[in-house]
């Protein structure tokens, strides 16, 4: 799945590890980007890319796999890092998108733009493409069941198909011959309905845009309220019951 916000998942792997058995090389170029993002040399980006395989997996043989240090370190000659900002959806898309009734199609055609919308103006790349996209059109080169489930919305494959072609017949979508997904619905002249800043929780903006109850974190990040009581995203929850496990952990053993 392409990742919109590698800051933001630069600084989670470095901080929780790399969640994997095994060093994924997505994980290690992100990581390597974020170095040279930060302004880290070649050297020192090699030697923590090292220190990271060798915690995640502890027979990591660089003669094996000492490519996928290497592929990440020349990555970083090639791509900058994906870094977030915000991207706005008009009141005349927030409309197309209304267009349709049920409620996950909208959520999915919400992502689908925001998605197009950050990939045409987040590019990478750090020497210009010697085949630059057209001008004036939106493309998603994610697939489309990946984009169903940023949206959180769970339905069949076939569902999902009817979804996809129901998009297409009604004119907001177009293929490509490199499989990518053209967004025909963008309409950036008009009136700011929704500004979208968490690339995380992007469905999120849309539902607190239709009334759910949609919080924000201390952190930043968006998260939807259960109850009363819910006060936090997922991921400072987390680290307030280690906090909280570690007091209770402390106090035991004074007690003792």
């Amino acid at each position: 799945m392409i990742i919109l916000d590698e800051l933001y998942h630069a600084k989670q792997l470095l901080k929780d590890g790399l969640q994997t058995s095994y060093p994924k090389l997505k994980d290690i170029i992100i990581i390597a980007k974020y170095l040279a993002y930060i302004g880290e040399g070649k050297k020192d980006i090699y030697n923590k890319l090292y220190e990271i395989c060798l915690e995640t997996d502890k027979n990591f043989n660089l003669a094996i796999n000492g490519w996928k240090i290497k592929k990440a370190i020349n990555s970083t000659n090639l791509y900058r890092l994906r870094t977030p900002f915000p991207v706005t959806i008009t009141k005349d898309e927030i409309e197309a998108i209304q267009y349709f009734p049920d409620y996950n199609y909208q959520k999915v055609l919400f992502v689908l733009l925001v998605y197009a919308k950050f990939l045409k103006y987040a590019d990478t790349k750090i020497s210009p493409s010697k085949r630059p996209r057209v001008i004036g059109e939106f493309f998603v080169n994610e697939r489309f069941n990946n984009i169903v489930k940023v949206a959180r919305v769970t339905i069949t494959k076939q569902k999902r198909n009817d979804m996809l072609h129901k998009f297409y017949l009604e004119g907001y979508i177009d293929g490509t011959v490199y499989n990518s997904i053209v967004v025909k619905y963008v309409k950036e002249k008009g009136d700011i309905e929704i500004i979208v800043t968490d690339l995380e929780n992007i469905v999120l903006h849309y539902q607190r845009y239709c009334g759910e109850r949609v919080a924000g974190c201390e952190c930043g990040q968006l998260f939807l309220k259960r109850s009363n009581r819910h006060k936090m995203c997922r991921n400072c929850w987390k680290e307030r019951r280690k906090t909280i496990q570690k007091e209770y952990e402390k106090r035991k053993n004074t007690d003792v």
